[in-house]
């Protein structure tokens, strides 16, 4: 469903194009932000003491820090003649159980524990699958490409950023 959205939002976009309109899609990742978001979200346990993962947690996550995606947005906005597609994602996608021993480091943890696949699919139906459980490997070649810099290639680095404000 996801991926037919964002298809289906790229091709009236590009319609926009025929009329004279410059487009440029940003395909943004999973957003880290200090407040809010996905990683208070996914990381609400570790307050509790608990790491936890869904799955099996080898699926991929790519993730952007909130810094660079206005950094990006900057980036497409300025550019004498912008790519007509930036996938905005740190150049270092990380794995769900990858990410849990990160976040893991900045909390006591009490246990470790991946959440099953079936669990996750009975609270979150079809979602789950696509959004949860499956994952993909997606890099900024464009913006790298385009001498684009990150503030935080890294999860390590944006979770410290994240941490100190």
């Amino acid at each position: 469903f996801s991926a037919e959205l964002c298809q289906a939002w790229e091709v009236a976009a590009r319609e926009a194009s025929a009329l004279g309109t410059q487009v440029t899609a940003l395909r943004l990742g999973v957003v880290f932000a200090r407040s809010g978001g996905a990683l208070n979200k996914m990381t609400q346990s570790f307050r509790l003491g608990v790491e936890s993962w869904l799955g099996s947690g080898s699926q991929w996550l790519s993730w952007v820090h909130l810094t660079d995606v206005v950094r990006a947005i900057d980036h497409a906005l300025t550019a004498a003649t912008p790519a007509p597609i930036y996938n905005v994602v740190a150049p270092h996608a990380i794995r769900h159980r990858d990410l849990a021993t990160e976040v893991g480091r900045f909390h006591r943890i009490w246990l470790k524990l991946g959440v099953p696949s079936t669990a996750a699919r009975l609270l979150a139906g079809q979602m789950a699958e696509e959004l949860l459980l499956t994952g993909q490997c997606v890099l900024p070649r464009q913006l790298e490409d385009e001498g684009f810099d990150f503030h935080f290639p890294t999860v390590t680095e944006a979770l410290k950023d994240l941490a100190r404000r």
